[in-house]
């Protein structure tokens, strides 16, 4: 019987490319060939074989793990970026007229500046993320939650809990990428669809943005607005009471967000 993280060690790739290539559901395809001792899960020959597989049939196919790239951004990202960027070059300085060519200079290093600050987050949040998943944190977490309750409905009421206390200290984008590759096979354990708990996962995270004292939205919007962050703090709570009822929907009716994707597919 061997650990994911040793399996992974022999293939050559990270613990969480082995994750990340069942997309949360490795419990699932390994439950005949596995079993948990002290929140460890370790998989039989049987399950070693059909992962080391699965990666040799990727490595065929193209020619390389596409899963040991970690935090890699879509292209289509990238290409959305640049497009916003030249359309705001180009109206600021043919319609608004704000922008001289003399300024150009001075607004990529405040951009430069601005970027790096936020890519130096996310890149130790990345960090550190990888790391919990090499530690098995995730399978800790899975226990844990299936020791506190076995049903879905509460589980998911918990990590709404959680993520809105923990947002309304830490900035959302950390929070998406520390705890999204931990929660997601949590909820997965539970038979909550993926899709329809990443919508929960991002309305949730957004709630800790627009509210103080770490609100990054809310500072931005002051800022666009002109007025004090005090101020606007006073008017955002019935945007909070909207968006926490729409969650509260979304955990009573789940088929608001799933109807579409199960009428589409089925």
């Amino acid at each position: 019987m061997k650990t994911i993280r040793q399996i992974a060690d022999e293939i050559g790739v990270s613990k969480q490319a082995v994750y990340k290539r069942y997309k949360g559901k490795l419990h699932t395809v390994c439950a005949p060939y596995a079993h948990t001792e002290q929140g460890v899960l370790y998989l039989s020959e049987q399950a070693e074989t059909l992962i080391k597989q699965d990666f040799l049939k990727d490595d065929r196919s193209n020619g390389a793990h596409t899963e040991r790239s970690i935090g890699a951004v879509p292209e289509q990202s990238q290409e959305a970026g640049v497009v916003a960027v030249v359309y705001a070059f180009i109206i600021g300085i043919f319609v608004y007229k704000t922008i001289k060519l003399k300024d150009i200079p001075r607004i990529l290093v405040k951009g430069a500046a601005t970027t790096a600050v936020s890519l130096f987050i996310i890149a130790m949040a990345s960090i550190f993320s990888w790391f919990l998943a090499w530690e098995s944190f995730p399978e800790t977490v899975v226990n844990v939650m299936q020791a506190l309750t076995s049903n879905g409905t509460v589980a998911l009421c918990m990590v709404i809990l959680f993520l809105f206390v923990l947002g309304l200290f830490v900035e959302g984008i950390p929070v998406l990428i520390v705890f999204a590759p931990i929660l997601v096979p949590a909820m997965e354990a539970y038979g909550i669809d993926t899709l329809y708990f990443g919508i929960v996962l991002v309305l949730t995270v957004l709630v800790g943005s627009i509210t103080p004292p770490v609100g990054s939205l809310l500072y931005l919007g002051s800022s666009i607005a002109k007025t004090t962050v005090s101020k606007a703090g006073k008017e955002v709570w019935i945007f909070v009471a909207m968006i926490m009822s729409v969650i509260g929907l979304l955990v009573i009716f789940p088929q608001i967000v799933l109807f579409l994707p199960d009428l589409l597919y089925n």
